[in-house]
C-alpha cells in the first residue's frame, strides 16, 4: 500500500514537471521575434531556413534593420559569428581578405551578442565602411532559434530569389565558399 502511494506521488509530480517544463517552452518560443510563420516542426526540421528567414536585428548604431532589408536583387551570404570565437574571427579575416569576390553580394554579419560585443571584435573593423556589408545583433537571438542552435561560424548562401543554395557549417573555406558563391551567380533565378 505504502509503495503504491509513493509510485502515485511519483507519477503525479512527474506530470507536473512534464507540463511546467512544456509551459517554458512553449512560453519562450511564442517570445521569439521571427517574422515568418514557421511552424515549431518546420524549425526543428530545418524547413526554416530554406528560404533567406525574416528577422530584426540591431546594427552597430542602434538602428533596426530587418533581413527583408538586405537587397534581395542580390546574392545573399549571411555570416552567423560569435565576436569571441577563435574560427569565427579566422573566417571573418579570410572573407575580408577575400572581399574583392563578392562585392556584388549582399553579405550579413550577424552574431546573437550585444553591440558592444561586436563592436569589440578587431575583425569586424575590416568591413566597415563597405556597402555592402551589414554588421548587426540578433538582439533577440533569434537565428539560434531559425537555425537549431547552430554552430559557429556558420555561413550561408542566398540566391537572389532568396533561397538556400550552400551552407558551410564551420570555419568556410574560403576557395570553396568563393566556388559556390560562383556557381549560385551562374545559375537563372526563379523571377525570370
Amino acid at each position: 500500500m505504502m509503495s503504491t502511494l509513493v509510485e502515485l506521488n511519483l507519477s503525479i509530480i512527474m506530470k507536473r514537471g512534464v507540463t511546467i517544463f512544456l509551459v517554458i517552452v512553449f512560453t519562450w518560443l511564442s517570445s521569439c521575434k521571427w517574422e515568418d510563420n514557421f511552424t515549431e516542426a518546420q524549425v526543428k526540421n530545418g524547413d526554416a531556413i530554406n528560404f533567406l528567414p525574416k528577422f530584426k536585428m540591431l546594427r552597430l548604431d542602434s538602428t533596426e534593420i530587418k533581413s527583408t532589408s538586405i537587397p534581395n536583387d542580390k546574392i545573399t551570404i549571411l555570416v552567423l559569428f560569435d565576436p569571441t570565437c577563435h574560427n569565427c574571427k579566422d573566417e571573418l579575416i579570410a572573407l575580408s581578405d577575400s572581399i574583392n569576390h563578392f562585392f556584388s553580394a549582399s553579405i550579413a554579419l550577424v552574431a546573437p551578442f550585444p553591440i558592444s560585443d561586436i563592436k569589440s571584435c578587431p575583425e569586424i573593423k575590416r568591413f566597415e565602411g563597405l556597402n555592402n556589408v551589414t554588421i548587426a545583433s540578433d538582439h533577440h537571438n533569434v537565428t539560434q532559434t531559425i537555425f537549431n542552435g547552430m554552430q559557429v561560424p556558420m555561413t550561408l548562401i542566398y540566391d537572389k530569389d532568396q533561397r538556400l543554395r550552400a551552407v558551410f557549417r564551420g570555419t568556410a573555406d574560403m576557395n570553396d565558399l568563393i566556388k559556390q558563391f560562383n556557381k549560385v551567380k551562374q545559375k537563372p533565378t526563379m523571377k525570370g
